[in-house]
């Protein structure tokens, strides 16, 4: 792995590792077959406490790292964002090698926006998702499965999770659809991941008692481009044993942050979320992780 200072650190966080094919046309990699981009936020004087969403790319394997060349955010910020400048989270390299990150537009939680680069990071264009209520939008909230089928999922209304699917690599997206287990009142965090078409899955930390505790959830969709989708979920620990309590702080020094998932080469979901001193974990943070697995019952 290259050294930390080839790949843009320090940081100030929402630090992402992704990698897909080369576009059509871009820079190919060499002795690894995919490009590798490291992400994170980052900022410096004239911009206060303000950041923004900078990538380094590398072409041999993670052995080094350039800078991309651009930034989706917009550097000064547009007039109508006052100064907020990151707007932008980490998403995914598409199938076709092109990057796709969402934006909150402005950072007002009012207006998803889709960013595309077509050439490794160094430029970027903007499509307008929908106007919706946008309560937490932390990567990996959007992923693309093997079509190119994009699916983008947020913390909204309601402290609930929601995910949109765009069937034209970010044309048009469907209509917002709530998609936490039956009894989940509130979210904390979410993670998105897919792979062949249609067969995506979204874990977070959930709560059915108004946020005094959280369990760690994975609700999976295997017809998730159908215009009605079936959605399954369960808790992935003994709701008896939750993972982390309402009052566990979520940031900065104590984070109950980063999730993720994957969905394996047999088609099973797994995810990993954090315990922070709970009855399954006292007295301790610990990292945990677990499959949804489906039962089949005997004829």
């Amino acid at each position: 792995m290259a050294a930390l200072g080839n790949v843009g650190c320090p940081a100030q966080g929402a630090n992402a590792l992704i990698e897909g094919p080369a576009p059509a046309g871009g820079a190919q990699p060499n002795g690894y077959p995919h490009v590798v981009y490291y992400c994170a936020n980052a900022g410096e004087v004239p911009l206060g406490d303000q950041s923004w969403l900078v990538c380094y790319r590398s072409l041999d394997g993670g052995r080094s790292f350039q800078n991309a060349g651009g930034t989706p955010d917009t550097i000064p910020p547009r007039p109508e964002c006052g100064d907020v400048v990151r707007e932008s989270r980490v998403g995914t390299v598409g199938p076709d090698g092109d990057l796709y990150f969402p934006q909150n537009v402005c950072g007002q939680g009012k207006e998803l926006r889709l960013a595309i680069s077509r050439d490794e990071g160094a430029t970027w264009d903007y499509r307008p998702v929908f106007a919706t209520e946008i309560q937490d939008l932390y990567p990996p909230a959007l992923a693309a499965d093997a079509d190119n089928n994009l699916f983008l999922a947020w913390k909204g209304a309601g402290a609930l999770p929601y995910l949109t699917v765009s069937r034209d690599r970010g044309l048009s997206w469907s209509a917002p659809l709530a998609v936490g287990a039956p009894g989940v009142t509130q979210i904390r965090r979410l993670a998105l991941t897919a792979r062949e078409p249609g067969h995506i899955s979204i874990s977070y930390l959930g709560s059915t008692d108004g946020g005094a505790t959280f369990n760690a959830y994975i609700t999976e969709s295997r017809d998730a481009l159908a215009v009605q989708p079936t959605f399954w979920s369960a808790a992935v620990n003994d709701p008896a044993a939750p993972v982390a309590l309402g009052s566990e702080q979520g940031t900065f020094g104590d984070r109950i942050q980063f999730l993720s998932g994957t969905i394996a080469v047999d088609g099973t979901p797994w995810a990993a979320f954090h315990c922070a001193r709970t009855v399954l974990c006292p007295d301790r943070r610990v990292g945990v992780a677990g499959r949804l697995e489906r039962v089949r019952r005997a004829r």
